[in-house]
Formats: C-alpha cells, structure tokens, sequence
C-alpha cells in the first residue's frame, strides 16, 4: 500500500513538472449519453499519432495499450482526462494517451447529428509493432486510435 502510494506521489510529481494534469487510474467514464461515434474536428495523423509511443516501451520492444475516459468541452477539447486502464502499466501508455488527446477537438455535433458539449468520451490506444517492420527499422512501432463504447 505504501509503495503505491508512494508511486502515484512521484507519478502526479513528475506529470505536473511536465505541465500535464494527472489525475492517475480512475473509474471509466460515464456510460450514459456517451459520445461514441465523434466527428473530429481536429485528429493526428498516423506519423503524429506515432510520436507518443512510449520511449522505454519502444526500447525494450514492449507493446500495449491504454483507455481514458474524458469530458468534451464546449469548444471541442478533451478535459478532465484520466486514465482507466493501461497494461503493462510502468511503461507511460497511459500518460502518452493523455499527451496525445491535447491534440484532439470533436466537432460540436456527433454523427448522429446529437451534441457533444458535456458528453463523456473514452479513448482507446494499442501501441504495438507496425506490420511488416523490425525492431531495427527507422519506425517499428505505431499507435491505433480508437473510440471505446460503440
């Protein structure tokens, strides 16, 4: 218990010297009205979105994933982020997906044409070996992006 404590303490330490909220592993967002089918407004391409992989988890060739929850703002932006679920978790999947959601914005109006001001979000990333690549190529590890709860 003291060791956990102990590392979420460093974790929020080392977030907030990097400018970043952290708000560690949390419930999922809210079910209810959840925005699953977005329009973006603002997305990262693959080469961008690539960026965030992990450095320790690229150097010891360790894939993953992560799962935030996030609220939409008015204006589009992803607030009150928190990660929900990461594995293996020492290796920053987690805070990569929060860094990387600073670069989204969902447009006022989901598919379904519903608004999306106030509606919670979750984001899902799999950080793992690009198809066809070795560890020795210029970019042998990507991310995928993808919407949870649809």
């Amino acid at each position: 218990m003291r060791n956990t404590i102990g590392r979420r303490i460093f974790a929020a330490a080392f977030a907030s010297a990097c400018g970043v909220a952290f708000h560690g592993l949390a419930d999922p967002a809210p079910s209810g009205n959840l925005v699953t089918r977005p329009v973006w407004s603002q997305n990262l391409d693959p080469v961008s979105l690539n960026t965030f992989y992990p450095d320790s988890a690229e150097t010891h060739g360790v894939e993953g994933y992560a799962i935030i929850g996030c609220v939409v703002s008015e204006a589009g932006r992803l607030t009150d982020c928190s990660v929900t679920s990461e594995q293996p978790r020492r290796f920053g999947f987690g805070f990569a997906l929060l860094n990387a959601s600073h670069n989204l914005t969902v447009s006022r109006l989901d598919e379904q044409g519903q608004p999306t001001a106030g509606r919670p979000i979750k984001l899902g990333a799999q950080f793992g070996r690009l198809k066809g690549r070795k560890r020795d190529d210029d970019q042998p590890f990507g991310v995928n992006l993808y919407v949870v709860g649809d």
